[in-house]
């Protein structure tokens, strides 16, 4: 998928909830390489599942009604998602590391607990 103008690639979409000004989309169909290139960098235990909040002045729709939007505003906000998830993801990673060595040193090598 080489795209030079990757920025004007649609990106096709279900929504998922709605409010006054914003909906939570879940991206269907990616025909980005940027945003190919974004996923595969953070991986899929940061990106999965791919929802994310828009405004409602994005959203386009094709000749079938169905919803879309450029590329270009909808990977700044993936980026930060992403970072934002990664930070959590991290979080969660170093507590389970310390709830670890909390709980060896409680607990000697070898002994059965019953």
């Amino acid at each position: 998928m080489d795209n030079r103008f990757n920025f004007h690639s649609r990106v096709e979409f279900n929504i998922l909830r709605k409010t006054e000004k914003a909906i939570l989309i879940e991206i269907e169909e990616i025909g980005s390489d940027s945003i190919i290139d974004l996923l595969n960098n953070y991986g899929s235990d940061v990106m999965e599942p791919l929802q994310i909040w828009i405004p409602k002045s994005w959203v386009r729709f094709d000749y079938n009604k169905r919803p879309w939007v450029w590329t270009e505003g909808l990977m700044k906000n993936l980026k930060k998602l992403a970072e934002k998830r990664l930070a959590n993801h991290e979080k969660i990673k170093s507590r389970a590391t310390k709830i670890k060595i909390d709980v060896d040193a409680t607990i000697p090598e070898g002994v059965t607990i019953h």
